[in-house]
């Protein structure tokens, strides 16, 4: 059971003395932050109030209800509303765990990588290194129909905790190097100086959903929208923490193995590529936890869409499959928990943008680009996410833009 403690809010209302839903916003050469205040807390955004409509403004404020939530939260350009919480969100805590608002692809993030090798060099290739990337990578529902002897014996699936039944830790063998559905992807690039990059967006697959699946049961559940919780310090919050890290390292090890593999089809290609560095992949998470310190206190930072970048270090802001991306590095911004966006972001739902977007309009989009050219991938067309350059602009005291990579060849699941 948790604490009563952390659901007092009349100390914080008093404090404040606030209208319900007060809004303040203001800009600093092209940066705009939007500050949402109600009787419960408080919640800075990223982004013009004119770029908030109702449904994520009352996500937001649900935000403020979060118990045991403080300092305050963090909204991100690229918000948008997800099954039932605000992807996009930054929210600290100093004891409470929010397992269901980080949702079930725990770890998911982007790897990145610039080979040295020219465009031109490859341009005639790309068709080919498509196809084969399809064969290589099983990708939506699709996974492994054998288990490999060198998945099997990989030091990852050591991990002993009660999630790992047989019948899981065989699962999560099968979908090792796989990419799943939805907004995943791999993607060939090119950078404004010619060279190819590689990106690889995906998680922990199946094994995040089991994991929320079975803390949810054991959490409280708690207003606002179900809110499931766990208190930090309690034996289930620490098995808790130690199957989300586990979650995390497999993410991660599962996005660096496609990325291997994709980058092993440009060696076979080009057999004098000098040997890659792999020091050199850029990879952060946008789903997970952290435990660090802000404003002189100890928080659990729940990172729900949004990827923690520290001072000089090197991220990833995809934009959509027909616009280019940005590589990044971090200013440190302590404003933000040292957060930014993880992506663009969605302005219409997936519903929307199958009903709203013609395959007409899709293919003029990505006319350049070699991917899926079928109404099955509608939902993740351009039209269907925000503008990538507004959402840079609005975390400029957040990121300093490194690169733009445009994309050439994209595998969707």
């Amino acid at each position: 059971m948790v604490s009563s403690r952390y659901f007092n809010v009349e100390s914080t209302r008093k404090k404040h003395k606030l209208k319900q839903g007060q809004i303040q916003s203001h800009s600093k050469k092209g940066e705009s932050i939007t500050q949402v205040k109600t009787n419960s807390g408080i919640v800075k955004v990223w982004a013009p109030k004119e770029t908030i409509d109702s449904l994520v403004m009352r996500n937001i404020r649900s935000l403020t209800r979060f118990p045991d939530m403080g300092p305050y939260a963090v909204v991100l350009p690229d918000f948008h509303p997800g099954e039932k919480f605000l992807n996009g969100s930054v929210i600290p805590s100093s004891n409470l765990l929010y397992i269901n608002a980080i949702g079930g692809d725990i770890g998911c993030g982007v790897a990145s990588i610039e080979l040295p090798i020219q465009f031109q060099e490859v341009k005639s290739k790309l068709e080919e290194i498509y196809h084969a990337i399809y064969s290589i990578i099983p990708v939506g529902r699709r996974t492994h129909t054998q288990i490999d002897s060198n998945i099997d014996s990989l030091e990852l699936f050591k991990h002993q905790s009660r999630i790992m039944t047989n019948s899981n830790r065989k699962t999560c063998k099968r979908q090792f190097g796989t990419l799943g559905s939805g907004n995943h992807f791999i993607e060939i690039q090119k950078t404004e100086a010619g060279l190819i990059n590689i990106m690889v967006h995906t998680g922990s697959r199946n094994l995040g959903q089991q994991i929320m699946l079975a803390y949810s049961k054991k959490g409280e559940k708690v207003t606002p929208n179900n809110l499931v919780i766990l208190e930090a310090n309690s034996q289930i919050g620490q098995e808790y923490l130690q199957d989300m890290k586990f979650a995390m390292r497999y993410a991660q090890e599962n996005r660096q193995d496609i990325l291997k593999k994709c980058m092993g089809l440009f060696q076979q290609i080009n057999p004098s590529l000098p040997t890659i560095d792999y020091e050199e992949i850029i990879d952060l998470p946008h789903n997970y936890i952290s435990r660090e310190e802000h404003f002189g206190k100890l928080l659990f930072v729940h990172h729900k869409g949004a990827i923690k970048i520290g001072l000089g270090e090197m991220g990833v802001i995809p934009g959509s499959m027909g616009t280019h991306s940005y590589i990044v590095m971090g200013k440190e911004n302590s404003a933000s928990y040292n957060s930014c966006s993880h992506g663009a972001g969605r302005k219409m739902s997936r519903a929307q943008a199958q009903k709203r977007i013609s395959l007409s309009q899709f293919l003029e989009k990505q006319r350049d680009i070699i991917c899926r050219k079928d109404y099955s991938v509608l939902d993740e067309a351009p039209q269907a996410y925000k503008d990538i350059d507004s959402v840079i602009k609005y975390q400029k005291n957040l990121i300093r833009v490194v690169r733009k990579v445009t994309p050439l060849v994209n595998i969707k699941g």
